[in-house]
């Protein structure tokens, strides 16, 4: 009898218990319980443009309210790989300039970034046209346009483009 009581507050919890969780990309470790972390309205900067970031439901912002992405702390430059411990790191993440030699690196390594379910991280753009040629040349790869200066810290990087997965970081 309990039980036929308890089939409609089943109901109506089911969908709540059965939505997807988000996908994390990188966990520092220092993660906080939603429920205990304090509100802070997302900066314009680290929000989505219209470049593709995989979550559509989304209303993509204005480019003029996040331009220019500008990371002092990274430049384009080579990059010797070395191997490095990111167990929370759950998807590569490459970090990119809208330069001709970051998106002649994207072109170069698109597959094999699309094979290995990459995101990037877009540290440097001045104009919507920026914008507009790197979500162009990432066809089908999701682009996160940021300011990427505790990126360059955290990771231990000062020149772009870099692919950061668990194990190495290379170019």
């Amino acid at each position: 009898m309990n039980s036929i009581r308890l089939l409609p507050l089943l109901a109506l919890l089911l969908p709540a218990l059965l939505q997807a969780e988000p996908k994390v990309l990188f966990d520092s470790g220092d993660s906080v319980a939603i429920d205990k972390r304090p509100v802070v309205p997302r900066s314009p900067s680290r929000a989505s443009t219209n470049l593709p970031s995989g979550n559509d439901q989304q209303a993509p912002v204005e480019p003029s309210k996040i331009l220019p992405i500008v990371t002092p702390e990274l430049s384009f430059g080579r990059v010797e790989k070395r191997q490095v411990n990111f167990p929370q790191l759950k998807s590569p993440v490459c970090v990119i300039g809208s330069d001709d030699r970051s998106l002649a690196w994207l072109v170069e390594y698109h597959e094999q970034l699309k094979k290995i379910g990459a995101r990037c991280i877009l540290v440097q753009a001045r104009t919507r046209s920026d914008l507009e040629r790197v979500a162009k040349f990432a066809a089908g790869i999701p682009v996160l346009p940021f300011q990427g200066s505790e990126l360059a810290s955290y990771f231990d990087i000062k020149h772009y483009p870099v692919l950061i997965s668990q194990r190495w970081i290379e170019q």
